[in-house]
């Protein structure tokens, strides 16, 4: 295994703008050809620099963070509860015990959602807080 030079960190600063460029694109950013790219990347793969490609969702809907103070005696079996609901939950410390990160449809939804994670035994209290706007340094 080997550390990432210049420009494995340029390639992965592409894909994190854009997961969906090509090979060719990105190689044609850089100035290297077509299959450095391809064998880079599946090196950056196959070293754990790279875990997975995806997307991020667009301007409609909310995006949120729920966080979620927990019984500590019922912690294991709340979460256990919560992990089936969700895909995105964070043990953290602080204040509160775990930070769901959710996406949907609107406020109405949301709070729905935040009524029945409160329903749940265990759950001593939750805040939300709702992603208004997204930076991201350009690559």
């Amino acid at each position: 295994m080997t550390d990432p030079d210049e420009i494995d960190n340029r390639i992965m600063e592409l894909l994190e703008v854009n997961s969906r460029a090509s090979n060719v694109e990105i190689a044609e950013a850089i100035g290297i050809s077509e299959g450095t790219v391809r064998n880079r990347i599946s090196r950056l793969v196959k070293d754990g620099y790279i875990s997975k490609f995806t997307m991020l969702r667009g301007t409609k809907g909310i995006s949120a963070i729920i966080l979620v103070k927990v019984d500590p005696k019922e912690t294991e079996r709340v979460t256990a509860e919560l992990s089936r609901l969700f895909k995105d939950i964070y043990e953290i410390s602080g204040k509160y015990d775990l930070a769901i990160q959710l996406w949907c449809n609107g406020s109405e939804e949301l709070n729905g959602i935040i009524n029945d994670i409160r329903e749940i035994e265990g759950v001593k209290s939750t805040d939300s807080m709702i992603k208004l706007n997204y930076f991201r340094r350009k690559a």
